[in-house]
């Protein structure tokens, strides 16, 4: 399973977006010790499940960055892949109602091989508020929403909320463009049922946190760190779709840093450790490793590095390593 870079695919001129800091960030890998193979691409996982409710984030930055979607007007602006509509409802104040905006996703499209369905709510809290403010809340609401992925003839289908809040407020611009932040910290959670094709149900439960920070003040120093947000580095749990309990650790926070010198990158990831338990057994995936001239994995931690070195536990014992690229 290849795990993919940060990718700011975005210019300059379009970071004075309010939404436009989260773009396609797959910062976990997920593979169950006790089905180490059963792992290819395009199936309805547990790395899927991750990968397509990261996938509606980016989906709401990208609509919720276009100004004319704010007074409803969708006519002729490029929204992405799979969305067909979107609906916008204006913040009121006198009637209590927040700002809203309805994704409508419709099958007609096959979007990199996976074609998607549905309805996403975003309601931004609190009344009034733009996600600049600090405290600011985006929630997700997934109604129907399913995910179909043609090779394997497997579905996924989502309900429940997922929330981000501006913690420190401000706007990834801030840090380089007056008024300057030191930090931008988002942060995550997300209490959703995942039903798989075999129609069982799983309960899956995240908590991240995402600081991004600039190590010299500018685009080229641009760092983001990725950790989980409660105790013992939890980043995510609940039952996979063997009915399995997991739990995902970052033991040490994911740091992506700019190995470029703008805005754009590349990105790659430098260091960091997560842990994907299931019972007693256990993946440690490291990263900021890269492989010597005989093929050693060896770690970097730096613009050189090429992936991850993976370390497969079973009853405590270690008992397979290899490494893989990102």
């Amino acid at each position: 399973m290849k795990i993919k870079y940060l990718l700011f695919a975005l210019s300059v001129t379009s970071l004075t977006s309010c939404f436009r800091e989260e773009k396609k960030i797959s910062s976990q890998i997920s593979i169950s010790p006790s089905n180490i193979e059963n792992q290819a691409p395009y199936y309805a996982n547990e790395a899927a499940v991750r990968s397509e409710t990261d996938k509606i984030i980016d989906d709401v930055n990208t609509v919720l960055s276009k100004t004319s979607v704010a007074t409803g007007r969708t006519d002729g602006l490029d929204l992405p892949c799979g969305v067909f509509k979107v609906d916008s409802i204006s913040s009121d104040l006198s009637l209590n109602r927040p700002q809203i905006f309805r994704i409508r996703y419709d099958s007609s499209k096959n979007c990199a091989k996976v074609v998607r369905k549905g309805l996403i709510t975003v309601s931004i809290f609190p009344i009034g508020a733009k996600w600049k403010d600090q405290g600011a809340k985006l929630e997700l609401n997934f109604s129907g929403y399913q995910v179909y992925y043609p090779l394997s003839s497997q579905t996924l289908t989502f309900s429940g909320v997922k929330t981000l809040t501006n913690q420190s407020g401000g706007q990834i611009i801030n840090l380089v463009i007056a008024p300057i932040k030191s930090s931008i910290v988002h942060i995550i959670r997300g209490n959703l049922n995942v039903t798989y094709n075999s129609g069982k149900s799983r309960k899956w439960y995240v908590s991240r946190k995402k600081t991004y920070s600039t190590t010299n003040g500018n685009w080229s120093g641009l760092e983001l760190k990725v950790e989980g947000d409660s105790l013992q580095n939890i980043a995510e749990s609940g039952i996979n779709r063997d009915g399995e309990t997991f739990i995902t650790y970052f033991n040490t926070p994911i740091i992506y840093t700019n190995c470029g010198n703008d805005f754009i990158g590349p990105y790659k990831i430098t260091s960091g450790v997560i842990k994907y338990s299931v019972n007693e057994n256990y993946l440690l995936a490291t990263g900021g490793f890269s492989l010597n001239s005989v093929n050693k994995a060896i770690a970097v931690n730096d613009c050189s590095a090429m992936g991850y070195y993976l370390q497969y536990f079973l009853n405590g014992k270690e008992v397979a390593n290899r490494f893989q690229e990102y």
